[in-house]
């Protein structure tokens, strides 16, 4: 039976909200990479829209999970109810929920909290105006379901912080995040750059971190996050001179093997599959861990490296302990390439069997895998120039690196249990 212009009229609201509901989680998903699951149900079954979309939460206890299932509840929704958005900005939407998704936790922060300030923040988003007829009705119920997203969200931000003892007697603090997948399964410790793991405010992990978190555990992998800076008091250095740092790729270095030996005791780690992965000032300090030519050094499936800085792997005699990839950029003006080049040339005539290899992308600088746009600092002392140096992201480079990472983890992590049972060596 054809519905009726009042029914259709009545409806209309939720209608609207459902479609920017299943727009913005769509978004929100595929910003963690994750993807919606196939549509096995017909929309037909589908009778109590609000009801529905209402419930994973007390259903769902994995993040990762929920969001996708979300996801699909609501494409699943609006397949018969499509109403045009084209007035909602919906990347907008999910980029500002997106960055206020993982604060760093506190004893003061409670995931209700968190829930609470992500759904006022949706509230207040100007791009959550709905434009379409009767949109005040529709804005009620889709802030109402994009609170309940929060939720799912802020539930993804719960990083449990860990205390890992140092060598020296000193205490690394980390963030401990679990993939969702149960059973041993493989982690990566992840390295931050000169700038830490905090946007200003100290407390909200980077965009970089949050995303690549998300990645990584749609991927099955578990992920820690030392904090190198702040467990020794200090903020980001990256506008410090290299001469007069007080914390560098060798303190870091140890906070490397700590880590490793945190992890290995962890009953859902698998010992055999951790990765190293670490952005300019962590990729030199992965670059000095898995460093073979020195003593104690760290033994790992495998590491990637974005644009770190060469010179003093270089400058040292250096060989690598495991499968290695860098990833550069061709323009990059604070970690130039050619130092990183020329060590994965040597060391390839050196260890002809080694598995490393090196991408270096075109139009790219510091940063290219970031969602930023390229700027000139002129506050980092460190570069090429003195004047300065650039930095920002090139979309076409970053979703070639982001595959690149993603082929090498699955490779390398994959492998390993049977490359360690065979007794070979990287």
């Amino acid at each position: 039976m054809e519905a009726t212009a009042q029914d259709d009229a009545q409806r209309s609201p939720n209608r609207t909200a459902v479609t920017a509901l299943a727009d913005t989680v769509s978004l929100l998903a595929a910003a963690m990479s994750l993807r919606a699951p196939a549509v096995t149900r017909p929309a037909a079954t589908m009778t109590r829209p609000a009801a529905t979309v209402s419930r994973p939460a007390a259903t769902m206890t994995r993040p990762a999970a929920t969001v996708s299932r979300l996801a699909a509840t609501a494409s699943r929704l609006a397949a018969t109810v499509t109403v045009p958005v084209a007035d909602m900005t919906l990347p907008a939407t999910a980029a500002a929920l997106r960055a206020t998704a993982l604060t760093r936790p506190t004893a003061a922060v409670t995931l209700p909290a968190i829930a609470a300030s992500l759904a006022a923040a949706a509230i207040h988003l100007p791009a959550m105006a709905l434009r379409a007829s009767a949109a005040r009705g529709g804005g009620r119920i889709a802030l109402a379901v994009l609170a309940a997203a929060a939720t799912l969200l802020a539930e993804a931000a719960q990083a449990e912080p860990v205390s890992i003892p140092l060598a020296d007697g000193a205490e690394l603090t980390a963030h401990w995040l679990p993939g969702p997948a149960p059973g041993p399964r493989p982690a990566v410790i992840a390295l931050h750059g000169c700038g830490g793991l905090y946007r200003r405010d100290g407390a909200t992990l980077q965009a970089r971190y949050v995303e690549y978190t998300a990645r990584l555990h749609a991927a099955g992998f578990h992920v820690l996050l030392p904090d190198s800076f702040g467990s020794r008091g200090s903020g980001p250095i990256c506008t410090v001179r290299r001469g007069e740092r007080t914390i560098g790729a060798e303190a870091r270095r140890g906070d490397v093997l700590a880590a490793l030996s945190w992890l290995r005791q962890r009953p859902e780690v698998d010992p055999q599959r951790i990765a190293l992965l670490g952005w300019s000032h962590g990729a030199s300090t992965l670059l000095a861990a898995v460093n073979a030519e020195r003593t104690g050094h760290a033994e790992v499936a495998g590491a990637v490296a974005f644009y770190p800085g060469c010179r003093t792997a270089l400058a040292q005699p250096f060989s690598a302990a495991a499968p290695l990839l860098l990833l550069l950029g061709a323009d990059d003006d604070w970690t130039p390439p050619a130092p990183c080049e020329e060590l994965v040339a040597r060391t390839r005539r050196a260890q002809p069997q080694a598995d490393i290899a090196v991408v270096t992308y075109p139009d790219s600088v510091h940063g290219f895998d970031s969602r930023e746009p390229v700027r000139f600092r002129t506050d980092v002392p460190n570069g090429v120039n003195r004047a300065g140096v650039h930095q920002g992201g090139n979309p076409r480079a970053r979703a070639a690196a982001l595959a690149e990472l993603d082929r090498f983890l699955a490779r390398i992590l994959d492998a390993a249990p049977a490359r360690q049972a065979r007794g070979e060596t990287p």
